[in-house]
């Protein structure tokens, strides 16, 4: 039985998408660039066909300030001073 689960950083794999496609970006009949989109699902649906996990999550970056985020600021401090 396969109980594999796949968390995935979709900002990471957004961000990545756009820029693969950046000196040929592909765009749609509006001429809005949507490489972003395609590259997003294109990898997804690669993962799902290879994989076939059993279980899957997306994670998106919080709009909004975060606990983490304030830790973080002391994290970057303590690490160059």
């Amino acid at each position: 039985m396969n109980t594999d689960l796949f968390i995935l950083d979709s900002y990471a794999l957004i961000y990545r998408s756009y820029f693969a496609f950046i000196s040929r970006p592909l765009s749609n009949g509006h001429g809005e660039n949507v490489s972003a989109v395609f590259g997003f699902f294109r990898s997804l649906k690669t993962l799902f066909d290879r994989c076939r996990p059993a279980y899957f999550a997306a994670a998106f970056d919080s709009a909004v300030f975060t606990c983490n985020d304030h830790l973080n600021r002391f994290r970057v401090v303590n690490r160059y001073g």
